[in-house]
This record gives C-alpha cells, structure tokens and sequence, in this order.
C-alpha cells in the first residue's frame, strides 16, 4: 500500500511540471522560472526568493515573500475580501536599494524605484479553508512600468 501511495504521487508530481495555464482573456506570465530577465509593461511571476532584471539593465527586482496574507478563501463568503502584503526589494546596480510593500486589495498597489513603477497584479494561490499555504508556494505577478 505504502509503495502504491509512493508510485501515486511520484507520477502525480511528475505531471504538473512545468505546465503553464493561460489567464483567462490573456497571455500567461512570463515565468521568472524560464528567464532571470523581464520586460517592461509585461507581466511576469516571481517565486520567493527569486529575482529577475529588467532588460536592458538598471533595475533588478527580488522577491522575499509575502508578509501577510488575510484573504478570503475562496470556499467562504466574507464580508470583506481580505490583503495580502507582498514584500519586495528593488536595486539598481550601484548597489542602492529600496524595500516595498505592494498589496493585493489595500493601497498600495504600486510603488515607485529608481525611476520605474512596479505594479502587484496578482497574487497565487487564492487560499482556500482549511489549507494553509506554505510560504514557498507563493507567486507573485507583477509588471514593471515607466
């Protein structure tokens, strides 16, 4: 049995790997998995602890994880929706850098660094009862903008 539950979920791993589903009404993300360099005004998803550059230099974007997290789950009717805070550090190659707080509901949503916006599009996954989600299962969808 114990050898059967093993096989199971080896084979259940090994099928969701690395497949990326389409946003409704979209493109998917750009994947900082697939590419240490993003453009801008594209979207792309961080992991924590992932960072990516901005193409062309000048910017570089990590992703420590989220700080808080007070969504509603989406098995539940609340009253209200909840936030999530996801913290972020950008840098420029001087060596400067400046930590940031986006949020998914609450202001901000957007911060400014080093002459570029950094916008919090989205945040994965939703929570749902009862299932807490591990910090490294986190991703966050971000676009960084002029």
């Amino acid at each position: 049995m114990k050898r059967w539950l093993l096989v199971a979920t080896c084979a259940a791993l090994g099928a969701c790997g690395g497949e990326r589903v389409a946003e409704p009404g979209g493109e998917s993300p750009q994947s900082a998995t697939a590419a240490s360099e993003v453009v801008l005004n594209q979207e792309f998803e961080l992991r924590p602890g992932q960072t990516v550059r901005l193409r062309g230099g000048g910017l570089s974007v990590t992703f420590p994880g989220v700080a808080e997290d007070s969504r509603c789950p989406v098995d539940v009717q609340c009253v209200w929706a909840g936030n999530a805070r996801v913290a972020l550090r950008a840098a420029r190659p001087g060596g400067s850098m400046v930590a940031l707080d986006l949020n998914t509901t609450l202001e901000p949503r957007a911060a400014e660094a080093f002459g570029h916006t950094l916008r919090l599009v989205g945040l994965a996954p939703a929570p749902t009862q009862g299932t807490p989600i591990r910090p490294q299962d986190y991703r966050a969808r971000l676009v960084i903008g002029k």
